[in-house]
């Protein structure tokens, strides 16, 4: 390894533990060095390009001749980052002497001093991770490994052991229940492993199983799966060599840390056969809550190219130092210096029915980009020997389980209401923008999640929305009409796959009442800035200007064909009183004074170049305000009716009177809205 002069210098890790460290005497010389062949120089500079903003880089640059700076500490400086963690337990396995959060801190300046005001906006830091080999002296100090790019699976299976070792013996959170009841069907490995898989019939059997959560891969045909053609013939026995490859990698994955029964959905749900489907994505709920591990192959966006080995290459191979320790005289290993590794778990993040595996699964092995990581209730483990505090069942940080059962101990139950329904509005807003090849399974892959909301909330489902605040519920909007320049993708109809060529998109694919965020493809959000406080306000009885058709109790829909373990919902109708007024739309722009007054405004960019909508009696007055969910939907008469005081929806009304949603609208004119009394509306 070619190091310069001051690398060569550098101390073993325990100096580097209690020191910090002046490598150069600042920022240029580390970059001169680096072009005269140091590796660690490189791979100190690589870490600034890749951590810190070019802009920053460039002014540090600029700026280190300024006579200001004569008396400023800019030199380079490392020094080892250590943490331990803690645990209350007495047990001997949780007090390991191990350094997790092992990593090497590169700034310029003192890296544990606060700089003046004039160096902080040009002080630039860094971070480099620290990993060794198990079974080595440097491996029983430092937690980080590097299995993943060697795919060597013998030492991940070894640190996965362990891992969930400490967290059976160290979480009280993951305390294990061995045995839970397993889901209808599972396969079976047999009580070695060894045997010939087959489909178990568990008719509620309880036992320890594992459940893969992977991408199927667009277009993507088993050849092997569970259809009523091979049922019988797969409950004796089923050969593997054909299985896809990311089947019997789950499998040989289950073998290792000793599973004997597995559940993977294309293996053990009769895939042409809608009942069971159905019922199936009815249970999914339990089938991830109840596995003691889940797998996620998320890694690999095709299940016919696995997930055990991994396509991406570091830009930089790591470096090697020679590891000595006081308390071992003699004993000699090493501890090597990589570029911190991607966190990213993969393509799965992108699938929506990804989604629900991941937040319902008790404990999860996760196959990422650059490293494993294993999530449980209360830690996340990263190969890499990160390890934070951080539960499983998070979205946006609020845990869904502790939510739930604050909500069945609140003592105040509005309170506990409005927290889970801002989680679920937190929830549709990331499970939209994920993707889904076949639209149809809308509803079929968030059900296990409505199904915990429900046991919450205790109201009615509606196609994805909730009954007791389904105003609120109403008020959805694309996230990009929000933030036109954050990159997200406009609002679509979802379309109907090509069976043949799944590359081409069919006929358009109706599979949710137009009110419902389900009618359209990309990320909703229900508003950006949610407050319990200002939609308390906001949604105030004496604020709402709909009304449920039926009372005693209310009820905006008689009907129970989109509750919650409905797996398709095409149609729901509505019903309630309300005022829509018929007002054209144009594209002329709003009037300053107009855009100021109103309470609350799209994305500017947007606003008028698509809704400008007049009092068709009197065109020259301006009553609102706003967007089209689907840009190509505009059309120059339409509906408008509040759904609140400043706000509602934007309406088409077919032949047979009943109104179909074609967008929100922010209300400009209130007595516009105010002269004529409520009628039945039909909205589907």
């Amino acid at each position: 390894m070619a190091l310069c002069f001051d690398c060569g210098m550098l101390f073993g890790i325990e100096g580097l533990r209690y020191g910090d460290i002046l490598l150069k005497e600042d920022l240029a010389e580390l970059i001169a060095s680096a072009e005269d062949g140091c590796q660690f120089c490189q791979m100190c500079w690589a870490s600034f390009q890749e951590q810190c903003e070019q802009e920053m880089i460039e002014n540090h640059l600029r700026l280190l001749p300024d006579e200001l700076l004569r008396d400023s500490d800019v030199k380079v400086h490392v020094s080892m980052r250590l943490d331990e963690l803690r645990y209350n337990d007495d047990k001997e396995l949780c007090d390991s002497r191990t350094f997790s959060n092992c990593r090497l801190a590169i700034s310029t300046g003192p890296i544990n001093a606060a700089p003046d005001d004039y160096t902080l906006q040009l002080k630039l830091e860094a971070e480099l991770s620290v990993f060794a080999d198990p079974g080595t002296l440097a491996g029983e100090f430092i937690r980080g490994r590097h299995f993943t790019l060697p795919a060597d699976l013998a030492h991940a299976i070894s640190w996965i052991r362990k891992c969930l070792l400490e967290c059976n013996a160290c979480h009280k959170d993951c305390a294990p229940v061995e045995h839970r009841e397993m889901p209808t069907r599972v396969i079976d490995l047999g009580h070695t492993g060894q045997q010939t898989p087959y489909i178990l019939e568990t008719k509620g059997r309880l036992g320890k199983y594992l459940a893969l959560s992977y991408c199927w891969g667009d277009g993507v045909k088993h050849q092997v799966k569970l259809k009523k053609a091979t049922y019988t013939a797969m409950l004796q026995g089923f050969d593997e060599s054909p299985l896809t490859t990311s089947h019997k990698e789950a499998l040989q994955i289950a073998r290792e840390l000793g599973f004997q029964f597995v559940w993977i959905d294309a293996l053990c749900i009769i895939q042409d056969d809608a009942a069971d489907w159905e019922n199936e994505s009815s249970r999914m709920t339990e089938c991830y809550l109840n596995a003691n591990l889940t797998l996620v192959a998320g890694r690999s966006a095709n299940s016919s190219r696995g997930f055990i080995g991994t396509t991406s290459t570091p830009s930089m191979e790591p470096l090697r130092f020679e590891y000595t320790h006081e308390m071992h005289p003699g004993q000699k290993s090493y501890w090597c210096i990589c570029l911190p590794r991607n966190i990213d778990t993969g393509p799965v993040e992108e699938r929506a029915w990804c989604f629900q595996e991941d937040i319902l699964s008790r404990r999860s092995l996760i196959f990422g980009v650059d490293q494993l990581f294993i999530r449980c209730q209360e830690r996340l483990y990263h190969e890499a020997g990160i390890v934070v505090n951080h539960s499983i069942h998070e979205v946006d940080g609020e845990d869904l389980m502790d939510l739930t059962t604050f909500a069945s101990k609140c003592n105040d139950p509005e309170m506990a209401r409005e927290k889970m329904l801002l989680q679920w509005y937190r929830i549709v807003g990331q499970y939209t923008a994920r993707t889904m090849f076949e639209p149809h399974d809308v509803f079929a892959a968030l059900m296990g999640l409505a199904k915990v909301v429900q046991r919450a909330l205790r109201c009615q489902y509606l196609a994805g929305l909730w009954e007791d605040d389904l105003v609120r519920g109403l008020l959805w909007q694309g996230r990009g009409d929000m933030f036109p320049g954050a990159g997200f993708t406009p609002l679509r109809r979802p379309a109907e796959r090509n069976t043949k060529k799944p590359e081409r998109l069919g006929l358009p694919a109706i599979r949710a009442p137009s009110w419902s965020w389900a009618s359209v493809e990309g990320g909703v959000t229900h508003s950006p800035f949610h407050t319990q406080e200002n939609d308390k306000r906001r949604f105030d009885e004496e604020n709402i200007c709909v009304r449920p058709l039926y009372g005693n109790p209310p009820r905006w829909s008689p009907r129970s064909n989109c509750e919650v373990d409905k797996a398709f919902m095409p149609n729901c109708e509505l019903e309630m009183l309300g005022v829509p007024k018929l007002a054209n739309c144009g594209t002329r722009p709003v009037p300053d004074q107009a855009g100021k007054d109103a309470p609350w405004r799209f994305a500017g960019a947007r606003v008028g170049e698509f809704a400008t909508l007049t009092d068709v009696r009197h065109p020259d007055n301006i009553v609102g305000m706003g967007l089209f969910d689907v840009k190509q939907e505009q059309t120059d008469l339409l509906w408008c009716m509040r759904l609140i005081r400043d706000r509602g929806l934007m309406l088409r009304r077919d032949q047979y009177g009943k109104f179909h949603r074609l967008g929100k609208f922010v209300v400009v004119d209130q007595a516009f809205f105010e002269d004529e009394p409520a009628m039945k509306v039909a909205l589907v």
